[in-house]
């Protein structure tokens, strides 16, 4: 932002170039906000993208979130906005295909962060379409429930999120949080779901060696349980999207009570600098939900032997 306002004739000029924050931010105080109607918004979106207007709508008519576009209130002020398409010539094919490949993964994403529109009060979430009433289930762990447990590495702070599957959905139904490390997660899993059979989706550093000899696999492989998993995990953008798409679909369900950890920091993770915000502490359950999302299903398995199986 470039500005003098004490030099006689000087124009006042006032330069946006940064990732829109809410409407409610404080930065806004110097312009008129106006609601982009869905009609403004095809357009928009048309603007940057070869889909027909009649997949746009659709898109727009399914993603139902209210965006701003912000008009200086000053005469003197000059308000400038971009996007890609004002560089389109100077980008590189991949480029272009990734900014428009978030029209269909994550719409709100593509609004806020490509197209520079102005989210609503908490926009900026990574899990935006999570609602603690809509994706709220009472399922609880049963007997003889397969457990697929999510589980997050993390020395004296690792978290898991446990849930069950049913018909085509999935439903978390108990957490754990704050616990010490792989043996302690094994020994609480053992202790609370003994008699369950249970599979872990883990994250695939739990590999790596230690060391003291050991990795966590290893340690996860001596309690007998199941690890699902790749040799890396998937793209951190990929698993949001992947989430996301489960949470509007209505596919994947959490219950607040028993996973209260877990539901306030889906709605409480923020994006910082284009990534999920890592330095708030919300990212262990969401982690560990996302690890089972992405992986269940597709992935190979290691059984208690370490033997690799399809």
């Amino acid at each position: 932002m470039n500005s003098n306002t004490e030099k006689k004739g000087a124009v006042l000029q006032i330069l946006r170039a940064f990732n829109p924050p809410e409407k409610d931010h404080h930065v806004w105080g110097d312009y008129k906000l106006t609601k982009v109607s869905n009609d403004v918004l095809i357009g928009i979106v048309l603007k940057h993208t070869t889909k027909s207007r009649e997949d746009v709508e659709q898109i727009v008519k399914q993603n139902n979130k209210p965006y701003y576009l912000a008009i200086p209130k000053r005469k003197n002020h000059l308000s400038l906005q971009n996007t890609f398409i004002n560089n389109y010539e100077n980008l590189n094919e991949t480029a272009i295909e990734q900014y428009e490949k978030f029209l269909e993964d994550d719409f709100h994403y593509f609004c806020t962060t490509i197209l520079g529109l102005i989210p609503d009060k908490g926009g900026h979430s990574v899990y935006n379409d999570y609602d603690d009433i809509e994706n709220h289930t009472d399922r609880v762990v049963q007997p003889n429930d397969v457990l697929h447990i999510g589980m997050d590495f993390n020395v004296t702070n690792m978290s898991a999120i446990v849930h069950v599957h049913e018909g085509d959905s999935d439903y978390a139904v108990a957490e754990l949080t704050g616990i010490f490390d792989t043996y302690s997660m094994c020994e609480k899993i053992k202790e609370l779901y003994s008699g369950h059979s249970i599979v872990i989706y883990p994250d695939a550093s739990g590999q790596n060696r230690k060391t003291s000899g050991k990795s966590d696999f290893d340690i996860i492989r001596q309690y007998k349980y199941v690890i699902r998993t790749g040799v890396t995990n998937p793209a951190v953008r990929d698993r949001v999207n992947e989430v996301n798409s489960a949470f509007r679909e209505r596919k994947y369900f959490v219950n607040r009570f028993t996973c209260p950890v877990y539901s306030e920091s889906l709605k409480k993770q923020k994006y910082k600098n284009g990534e999920p915000d890592k330095k708030e502490g919300y990212d262990h359950t969401n982690d560990a939900g996302g690890y089972y999302i992405t992986k269940k299903g597709k992935t190979i398995k290691i059984n208690s032997s370490g033997a690799r199986t399809r």
